[in-house]
């Protein structure tokens, strides 16, 4: 009887401890997300035969309306096509999107998530049809992948992606600073008019990732790091908490990657040689800590020492709030 009582003590206790480490993770989670907003651009498209988007970030969609599935809808005149892009990974931090597979971290090309709703339902592409995306391309990257978010891990897809350019020229009109409408990019001679207007063209070239999606929803373009990978040893110094939540963000690679922290543990499959921003929240009953630091040239056999230190949650935002404006991708 006495082994029973302390078998179900011990359940007790450990349910009690899962709970609050499960509120602490979303009330970490809840400041993160709410300190920065991603936009969500809304489409409203009337149909038609062939159907083109393009995002305030350049990302390009092609779909014929023949491609969607109405089945248990009735038939629309129009839809509304959703997109949030998730180009960097400060992009991607804010939004709880880490770069992993398989627990094995991800050189990311940008992601995003494209949802079409007739009446409030999600429509679907038919079996068997596409969606073109024409994805802006970091020229620092190497040859992409297709990956497809499931249940948080994203997971590799059979679909080729290529890369292609596409070359715009705009008609460009100059006049002098005198005139309120316009500006001067091309100096007029001293011997013009200043009322000369002059026509002249612009050439520009944009590259891109361009993939035939079978689904829609979240979509990244990604590949596997080359180099050498190791755990970071990490030890965390402050003695009232006892478990971190850690935030990878690296800045000379694309990814993002978060991890659970005990007193004594690890950061796994880290890329030897990169450079990362860890973000590291711990709450201890009503008090919240914090931490912010730069991890420069990961060597094999690391060890780091975490010690936080009080802080507040409007703060804190204002940090993420910073951060967001001074780190960008690949810097």
């Amino acid at each position: 009887m006495k082994s029973k009582l302390i078998i179900l003590f011990s359940f007790i206790l450990s349910s009690c401890y899962n709970n609050e480490e499960l509120r602490q993770n979303n009330e970490i989670r809840d400041l993160i997300t709410n300190s920065v907003s991603t936009v969500e651009e809304t489409f409203t498209i009337t149909k038609n035969d062939e159907i083109d988007i393009e995002t305030k970030d350049g990302v390009k969609i092609n779909f014929k309306w023949t491609d969607l599935d109405f089945t248990n809808i009735p038939q629309p005149s129009s839809i509304k096509v959703f997109v949030k892009n998730y180009q960097s990974n400060i992009d991607m931090f804010f939004n709880n999107l880490e770069t992993i597979s398989n627990d094995t971290l991800l050189i990311s090309g940008g992601s995003i998530q494209i949802t079409i709703k007739s009446n409030s339902k999600n429509v679907r592409l038919k079996n068997g049809s596409f969606a073109s995306i024409y994805y802006p391309r970091d020229l620092n990257l190497g040859p992409m992948s297709l990956f497809y978010l499931d249940s948080g891990n994203w997971v590799k897809a059979p679909v080729n992606v290529d890369t292609t350019s596409i070359t715009k020229i705009d008609t460009v009109f100059y006049r002098t600073k005198d005139n309120p409408l316009y500006y001067t990019r091309i100096p007029i001679g001293p011997n013009e008019p200043r009322s000369t207007l002059r026509t002249a063209f612009e050439e520009d070239i944009f590259s891109y990732y361009y993939a035939k999606l079978p689904k829609l929803d979240y979509i990244n373009f990604d590949y596997l790091p080359k180099s050498v990978l190791t755990n970071i040893q990490v030890n965390v110094l402050s003695d009232n908490i006892t478990q971190v939540d850690a935030h990878l963000i690296f800045k000379d690679i694309n990814s993002y990657k978060k991890s659970i922290i005990r007193k004594e543990d690890s950061f796994y499959n880290i890329p030897v040689g990169s450079t990362f921003t860890l973000l590291a929240f711990s709450i201890v009953g009503e008090k919240i800590y914090f931490l912010e630091k730069e991890i420069r040239n990961v060597r094999e056999g690391m060890s780091l020492n975490l010690k936080l230190k009080e802080s507040s949650k409007d703060i804190i935002k204002k940090r993420l709030k910073k951060l967001k404006k001074t780190l960008p991708n690949n810097s």
